[in-house]
Order: structure tokens, then C-alpha cells, then sequence
């Protein structure tokens, strides 16, 4: 089986030459060469991504975090196709939140991704397909944030290097639960419409985000719907109930708590009802100045190695 490393430099605490020297040490006495390609840019691991597929790499490992897993899965596409179906995902631990790592290993004995790479079984999962303005396309994987969400990994973006890993999350999400100003929008899944002032919108294929906040928790990989939460504007009290909710309690339905609508549904559309736009986050990534956005659900397409 000929296998690549997708490999981004700048994720999470940064990958060197050495970094890159150990896990050809580490796996070379196991399963001989692994190759592997260092990327540019976001759209360079996308690239180098197809390229790899093109010459016949079955195994696709990506050295990151959750962006880096996206921009390699959109990878996996051309033209809206599959550019190998045989071809699989292996996803690793190596970046700020890893969190869709957590949903693959989640409830499994796996003490180091590593172990993936060697032993594992192949499943199928969803993705969704997201149409921003008409325009652009991509697909995601793990969970797509509109408001709320987008400024926290805005915020997290800005803020000085010397914040430690384990706080770069919580601090934007702490403080834009406080400041944060909900944002008038027009929502429609299947026959519903929800045209109200909304703090933050989750539409999940994982179950984590930011860091491990679950708030996906209801999401599964493979049933073909979107665990989606539609959040109302939260005072300070009631931004506290809601993440004592999801954190502590683990109340993942909300059913005493009218601020927050979960929906399970394969399609979704939203729009700014001003002339305003919002801003959105796809498994970390901003995108910045979008007018609506419409996300399909596509079942089963994409292959992971999972833990055994």
C-alpha cells in the first residue's frame, strides 16, 4: 500500500525536519517508507492532496489539526468527484483542538494516533457540501459555526502567540459569550423557517469543536443527518446555563431551555435578512463577508481508517 503524510508546517505547535525524521523512524521498522509532502498554504494541502491520489497513494495522512483535515479531505475531490474511491483518510493529533481526532477515537482505547496508521478498519462517513453565495464551494467533515463560533476562531487568530494551547479556545469563547451580538438571519430546513436574531448556529458531522466542546453531541458519522443547533441571543445568565448545560450536565437535547432549537436534518439554508452579511467557520477555517450559505448533506462518501 503506497501511504503519504499531507504534512502542514504551521499547525498547532509547528512540524520541522525533525519532527518529520521521527515518524520516518518511528513507522520505517514497521510498514517501511512512508512519503511525504510538506504544504505551502490551505489550498496548497488541498493541491498537494490530489496530486497524491493522482499518482496512486491509497493512504492520505494529514500532520495537523482540524483545518488541515479539511483542506486534505476537499482534496479528495475534483470537479465533485471522487478522484480515488479505494483511497482513505487517516486522521492524526497534531494540531490546536484535533477534534474530529476525538470523534474517530472516541469511546476506543487509543492512547497515541500512531496506532491508526498500522491497525484499523475502514467506514464510511458523511460530509457535508456547503454553497457560499452561489459561488464558492467545499466540503467539511467536522462541524460548520456560523456567528458566535466564527468570532471565536477570529479571535483565537489574533491573539498573541504566547496564550497556552490548552487556553487558545477558551478565552475567545469565554469572552465572546459576554460580547458577542446576536446577528438577524433567515433559516430554513425542509419545510421549517426561522427568522429570528441568532447568537450562534452549529451544523455537525463530529461531535466536537473549540477544543473539545461537544457541540455536536448528538452527531453521528454515518446516519445520513446533520446534528444541528439553532441558538436564540443569550444574556450572561443564560450563556451560562447553556455551557453548564453542554459541559457539565451533558442536557444535549435543551428541552427546558427555549434559547436553543436542535434539529436532525440533511440540508440547511441560511441568509442575512439585512443588508449585512455574517461570517462563518468551517472545522476552524473563517470565511469572512457571506450573504447565505447552503449546506447538502452527502451520505457515506468519504472512507477513515478507524481504531480497531
Amino acid at each position: 500500500m503506497k501511504r503519504v503524510f499531507i504534512i502542514n508546517p504551521v499547525s498547532g505547535n509547528g512540524f520541522n525536519q525533525k519532527n518529520i525524521d521521527d515518524l520516518q523512524n518511528f513507522f520505517n521498522p514497521l510498514i517501511g517508507q512512508i512519503d511525504y509532502v510538506v504544504s505551502k498554504d490551505r489550498e496548497d494541502l488541498t493541491t498537494q492532496t490530489q496530486l497524491c491520489l493522482k499518482k496512486g497513494y491509497q493512504q492520505i495522512i494529514p500532520i495537523g489539526g482540524d483545518g488541515t483535515v479539511n483542506a486534505v479531505v476537499n482534496g479528495f475531490f475534483e470537479n465533485h468527484t471522487l478522484i480515488n474511491p479505494d483511497a482513505f483518510l487517516t486522521v492524526t493529533q497534531n494540531g490546536t483542538g484535533s477534534d474530529y481526532y476525538r470523534t474517530i477515537i472516541q469511546n476506543k482505547n487509543v492512547t497515541d494516533w500512531k496506532s491508526l496508521v498500522t491497525h484499523f478498519k475502514r467506514k464510511k462517513v458523511d460530509l457535508g457540501l456547503i454553497e457560499i453565495n452561489d459561488t464558492k464551494k467545499l466540503y467539511f467533515n467536522n462541524i460548520t459555526g456560523i456567528g458566535f463560533s466564527a468570532k471565536v476562531v477570529d479571535d483565537k487568530i489574533k491573539q498573541p502567540k504566547f496564550i497556552p494551547k490548552k487556553l487558545s479556545y477558551v478565552i475567545p469563547t469565554l469572552k465572546n459569550l459576554v460580547s458577542f451580538q446576536a446577528i438577524p438571519l433567515r433559516i430554513t430546513i425542509g419545510q421549517e423557517l426561522f427568522d429570528n436574531q441568532f447568537k450562534a448556529i452549529f451544523i455537525a458531522k463530529g461531535k466536537f469543536s473549540g477544543g473539545g466542546i461537544p457541540f455536536g453531541a448528538l452527531s453521528e458519522l454515518d446516519n445520513g443527518l446533520f446534528d444541528i443547533s439553532l441558538i436564540l441571543d443569550l444574556d450572561i445568565l443564560e450563556g451560562g446555563t447553556f455551557f453548564n448545560k453542554i459541559l457539565l450536565t451533558k442536557d444535549y437535547k435543551f428541552t427546558d431551555f427555549p434559547q436553543v432549537k436542535r434539529v436532525a436534518a440533511n440540508n440547511i439554508e441560511i441568509a442575512a435578512t439585512t443588508k449585512t452579511h455574517f461570517d462563518i467557520e468551517v472545522d476552524g477555517e473563517l470565511i469572512l463577508g457571506v450573504k447565505k450559505v447552503k449546506i447538502t448533506l452527502l451520505p457515506q462518501i468519504l472512507t477513515i481508517g478507524f481504531p480497531l
